[in-house]
């Protein structure tokens, strides 16, 4: 039975092969096994060679012949036209084989289609990863830190990825945020000393510092809240004082408390609105 005619679970099994096609290492072996798929290339033919091989026809010989006997019983006419007819066979021929001689040559010459071997998604997704890794690594030496640990949590987030890669990832994440971790640990403990004396706003912008550059800081967070609920506390205070004092007349003092509590109290804060909405009636 012809290959054609074959079902495709038999070709593939004597082909050893399957619908996906080879791998780059089977393709490789028999590369160097079978050579590649092309017609080799045969001695080319000179424009003599293809003229004089139309006289290897039996029927030019039998008008050669038919010619040379014309001419020996001196019928000159009928020679000559014999003689006509056997060049413009020779000619005809001649040019119907030159021009099918170029013709392949011509196809010879085209760009062969280059035929890449099969990536599989797993291969893509390793290179993805090296990637990532080396991106996050440039990131990192050029200070930006976040972008850095973003690009490495992709590489966790990619599947079916070589274990190692997760491992370089998670090593490079665990580094940089033990790096981190070391370069503020001086600036929390001014922090901490700060929201012990009840020096909230300039704790505040300390941690702001270490939070603009390390968004998931924990201990910095937790600070921070800290800080914000203190400062909230304090400004729920002074504007309820303001409000008295506005009531029985103390208007300087009321609006001084006013501009104390847009100072101190974040602008998210409640009190901090309803401090900025109050002056603009003394403004």
């Amino acid at each position: 039975m012809k290959m054609h005619s074959k079902p495709i679970e038999e070709v593939f099994k004597q082909l050893k092969t399957s619908d996906k096609g080879l791998s780059s290492a089977s393709a490789s072996e028999r590369l160097k096994q079978y050579g590649l798929n092309e017609i080799k290339e045969a001695k080319k033919i000179s424009a003599w060679e293809i003229f004089f091989a139309q006289f290897k026809s039996v029927v030019l010989w039998i008008l050669i012949i038919a010619t040379i006997i014309s001419a020996f019983l001196k019928e000159y006419v009928d020679a000559i036209v014999i003689l006509v007819i056997i060049v413009l066979i020779a000619v005809l021929g001649f040019i119907l084989e030159y021009r099918a001689e170029k013709s392949i040559e011509a196809l010879k010459k085209l760009e062969k289609p280059e035929v890449k071997p099969e990536v599989s998604i797993a291969q893509k997704r390793n290179r993805q990863a090296e990637a990532w890794l080396a991106q996050g690594t440039t990131l990192a030496q050029q200070g930006e830190t976040q972008k850095a640990l973003g690009v490495w949590r992709k590489v966790l987030e990619l599947e079916g990825v070589n274990p190692s890669r997760y491992a370089k990832a998670e090593q490079f994440i665990n580094f940089e945020k033990e790096r981190l971790s070391q370069k503020y640990a001086p600036l929390l403990s001014q922090a901490y000393a700060l929201i012990e004396t009840k020096e909230y706003g300039q704790a505040q912008e300390i941690l702001d510092g270490v939070l603009k550059e390390y968004p998931t800081h924990k201990e910095a967070k937790e600070a921070l809240y800290k800080v914000q609920d203190a400062l909230h506390q304090m400004a729920r205070r002074e504007y309820t004082e303001a409000i008295i004092d506005e009531n029985v007349g103390r208007v300087d003092s009321a609006v001084k408390k006013f501009k104390w509590i847009i100072e101190r109290a974040p602008a998210s804060d409640e009190y901090h609105r309803k401090a900025k909405n109050k002056l603009k009636k003394y403004e």
